[in-house]
């Protein structure tokens, strides 16, 4: 099972004879300990990732313990695991790879870790657009143009079927033709009516039609 080790009750003799307590001698550092612990923990990520249900024996974490050993780190052990998980669970063939064995054999781990990184860093910049699209929906840009009745355009243009009254209200008009919103409710489409005119009007400059 994938928990922490056991701890083992220190038991002392009991003499009916009264004696000071004993001095407790300073906490010993157990490298191997905290080792097999950290081994342990990128084990049961791994079990989690695949869905396996191997119990963490030492033959199982000896590579997990040799590439901590070798100066990687706990998160760049889980984080090859996570990628090639990504990659190789659902191949039928390739699945065996999976085994910690392989995966974090020392010939193969620096290949698998470069490639891990730069999965991690496509992720990352994948999520930011993801991000800042979304913020662009709900917030206009900087320095809305001054007198745009965002409110009136919307309810002549959209609401009551009006024609544009210059380029830039045809222009946010036709995006929303094409587009439509993302939000699903009218307040929603109303912020971001607010910033497709807004950018309407910037790239326009305002001319009246």
């Amino acid at each position: 099972r994938c928990n922490g080790p056991k701890r083992t009750a220190l038991h002392t003799e009991i003499t009916t004879e009264k004696k000071e307590p004993p001095l407790t001698p300073p906490p010993v550092d157990n490298p191997g300990a905290g080792q097999n612990q950290t081994a342990g923990e990128v084990f049961c990520l791994l079990n989690s990732l695949t869905g396996a249900k191997t119990r963490p024996d030492q033959q199982a974490l000896r590579a997990i313990l040799e590439r901590l050993a070798d100066g990687y780190s706990q998160t760049e052990l889980e984080l090859v695991a996570e990628h090639r998980t990504d990659q190789l669970l659902n191949n039928a063939e390739l699945a065996h790879m999976l085994a910690p064995n392989r995966l974090f054999a020392a010939d193969s781990f620096g290949a698998y870790l470069v490639a891990a990184n730069a999965w991690q860093k496509k992720r990352t910049q994948q999520a930011e657009r993801v991000a800042a699209v979304e913020q662009q929906r709900q917030e206009p840009p900087a320095g809305d143009v001054p007198g745009i009745d965002f409110d009136d355009a919307f309810d002549r243009l959209l609401v009551e079927g009006l024609p544009p009254e210059n380029p830039a209200e045809k222009s946010a008009w036709q995006h929303v033709q094409k587009y439509g919103f993302s939000a699903k409710d009218e307040d929603g489409a109303r912020r971001e009516w607010r910033v497709i005119l807004t950018r309407a009007y910037a790239k326009t400059r305002g001319v009246e039609a």
